[in-house]
């Protein structure tokens, strides 16, 4: 039994997991240093610009802008689903097994659809869950 390099241990799962996580770096040092408000080339969401409808990730930009600023409640005013949805993608990460029960994620989806119509009635409270 011969002695297996570092490269040889880390299974295609890790490979992939480090290259997410050196995406999402990338990605999010170029939000720290660029105000989604301020800044005109950050794309448009495509859900709301054919609908005038709020989708579910509307305001997810400006939100994390803020939480990786230390405004929670600026996140929370942007998108209140950004930070239990980086929860839960964390999870995900750490316990991909926990993926594999249909409960986690038939609740998530209900969750996200249930976000995404209620942010869109004109009623207050309702008002206050889209972006702002």
């Amino acid at each position: 039994m011969g002695v297996l390099s570092f490269r040889d241990r880390l299974r295609p799962r890790h490979w992939m997991t480090i290259g997410i996580l050196l995406g999402g770096a990338v990605l999010v040092c170029i939000l720290f240093f660029n105000d989604p408000e301020a800044a005109s080339w950050y794309p448009p969401c495509v859900f709301h610009k054919s609908t005038g409808l709020y989708c579910f990730g509307c305001g997810d930009t400006r939100a994390l802008y803020h939480l990786i600023h230390g405004d929670i409640p600026g996140s929370l005013r942007k998108n209140l689903l950004l930070i239990p949805a980086c929860l839960f993608l964390f999870c995900a990460l750490v316990k991909p097994q926990w993926l594999n029960r249909p409960a986690v994620l038939y609740v998530a989806a209900c969750v996200i659809v249930v976000f995404t119509v209620l942010r869109n009635l004109p009623w207050e409270p309702f008002c206050l869950l889209a972006p702002r």
